[in-house]
């Protein structure tokens, strides 16, 4: 069987794992990515690994839970001759959270050029607005694999996180190595480099702050936020007449926000249903104009989480929080790569929704499609080298965008079809806060910086 007839089989058997397999080639082409790392951070240096390098050794690892960044590395024949081990490891351990950032954001650049003119993204909540929805993650516990780590669980760091409703994608991702860090204060920071005029941020009540309402209004941009109790609101107007949809009541006035003087619009929407918080009433601030009505806004926050679905499927289909890299840096580092690997099966799942239907793509399964990648992948990176197979990494984005068509149309949605059941995060009842039993790693690392050297 000559190489043309197994290159068909395995797009005939395993189409998923083979559009993965040439699309890693396109989104992660290594002098794209060696060129973005030097640019976002200079004084970066490569020597014999490159940070491309560092990218190809992880990917299997965010595909298979049970493959580790070691075994990665001895399978590595080009770097296992160049480096050692340890000096692998120190340059892991030392990139710079910039160039985790830089990584979301180049690839999702890329993806979102190839999805723009595709159907069968998520309607427009809000025509006239690209809706973003922020949110933030802290990273699971790593293992406790350095010394004075003397809490129950050792945290590594925290990501915050803009998402493209429409799109499905993530924008962007700021890489936060202190778990302890305040989503808060940082939210400012992101949102001053991500948004633009005519943009429309949805957000939890985490971010209801001056800061944030402050970088909002710089970009000429717009938020839909709730209130969080601890800030006072003084009203203004009274509260008007009652709209009724769906179970909920909403009502609207104007308000001045804590001891600020800022004025702006407050939605109470009254439930029908309590929150998993068991609270009946939510109040939502925002600077949108008159003209999107009261509804319009409750329905536009009750949308925010589809960030928490992508969470979710992020968390179930890839692994993005590895547990042994205990150090800040090297955690973000990966779960920036997951991200940008999500961003990558988000296009192709765009793609399968061009060819096939938006339904039917809405009813695949994340967790079977990367199944399909875990247990075949290793062994197309094994076959075929960059360059090898379609597409080639000088291709522009009309060609990208026509060859993942041309794989979609071939595969079966039905192998994949999730099964049905309960949505993430739908189940009732007040939350239990867990014990504080945890230690961030990086607060431990600033301190032994901190401390003076003996003198012999």
């Amino acid at each position: 069987m000559d190489a043309k007839a197994i290159r068909d089989r395995l797009v005939g058997q395993t189409p998923f794992a083979m559009l993965v397999r040439g699309s890693i080639d396109w989104f992660f082409e290594p002098e794209f990515l060696d060129a973005f790392a030097e640019e976002a951070f200079r004084t970066n240096y490569t020597r014999d690994i490159r940070f491309s390098d560092l990218v190809e050794l992880l990917l299997p690892v965010v595909f298979d839970p049970g493959q580790s960044v070691r075994r990665a590395f001895l399978r590595g024949e080009r770097l296992a001759a160049v480096a050692t081990l340890s000096s692998f490891y120190a340059k892991l351990n030392g990139v710079d959270p910039d160039v985790s950032r830089a990584l979301v954001r180049r690839t999702a650049e890329r993806a979102a050029a190839i999805v723009a003119p595709w159907p069968g993204g998520e309607k427009p909540p809000l025509p006239g607005y690209r809706v973003l929805t922020l949110d933030g993650n802290h990273l699971a516990a790593t293992e406790r694999r350095l010394d004075g780590l003397t809490a129950c669980t050792a945290l590594p760091g925290l990501g915050l996180v803009v998402r493209d409703f429409a799109s499905g994608l993530f924008l962007d991702l700021l890489p936060i190595p202190d778990a302890y860090g305040r989503e808060v204060s940082h939210a400012p920071t992101l949102l001053r480099s991500t948004l633009r005029p005519g943009d429309c941020v949805v957000a939890d009540r985490e971010f209801c702050a001056a800061g944030v309402f402050a970088a909002v209004a710089e970009s000429k941009a717009s938020f839909v936020i709730r209130h969080r109790k601890s800030a006072h609101l003084h009203p203004r107007t009274e509260l008007t007449r009652a709209v009724r949809r769906e179970g909920r009541t909403i009502r609207e006035q104007a308000v001045h926000y804590a001891d600020t003087g800022l004025e702006y619009r407050a939605i109470r929407v009254e439930l029908a249903t309590p929150t998993q918080d068991g609270e009946t009433v939510v109040t939502l601030l925002t600077n949108l104009p008159a003209k999107v009505g009261a509804a319009a806004v409750a329905e536009l926050y009750r949308g925010r989480r589809s960030i928490e679905t992508a969470f979710h499927e992020l968390a179930m289909a890839l692994n993005g929080e590895v547990r042994t890299l205990a150090y800040p840096k090297a955690a973000l580092l990966a779960f920036a790569l997951a991200t940008a690997v999500y961003n990558l099966l988000q296009t192709i799942r765009r793609a399968i929704a061009a060819e096939q239907g938006a339904e039917a793509a809405r009813k695949l399964s994340l967790q079977r499609l990367c199944q399909e990648v875990r247990h075949h992948l290793p062994t197309l990176l094994l076959i075929y080298g960059p360059g090898e197979l379609e597409p080639q990494a000088d291709w522009g984005v009309p060609a990208m965008r026509s060859w993942l068509r041309r794989l979609a149309k071939k595969i079966d949605l039905e192998k994949y079809e999730r099964s049905t059941g309960q949505k993430p995060g739908s189940a009732r009842g007040k939350r239990k806060k867990a014990p504080r039993l945890h230690e961030s790693t990086q607060k431990l690392l600033d301190t032994r910086q901190k401390k003076p050297k003996k003198s012999p």
